[in-house]
């Protein structure tokens, strides 16, 4: 309402930007995104910190497995420091 009457728009116009509005927001919300990521990978190649064989899917990637039982211990360290 403060827009529409700063710039001297009828209260009707309000309806229409709040519309528009939405769109607006999720176009730049995949422009931010996007670019981030494009930025990010650009960084991440000359550095040698991307696998591009892991990136076109060419092979996969595991995490090595937690021994849970191993680290009881420092949970209850850690549960009895909260």
């Amino acid at each position: 309402m403060f827009l529409a009457t700063s710039l001297a728009l009828p209260i009707e116009a309000v309806g229409l930007l709040i519309a528009v509005d939405w769109f607006t927001g999720i176009f730049r919300t995949f422009l931010n995104v996007n670019g981030d990521t494009i930025l990010a990978m650009l960084v991440a190649k000359p550095t040698n910190e991307i696998d591009v064989d892991v990136y076109r899917g060419r092979k996969t990637v595991e995490s090595e497995r937690v021994d849970l039982e191993a680290m009881e211990e420092s949970f209850a360290k850690a549960d009895a420091a909260d």
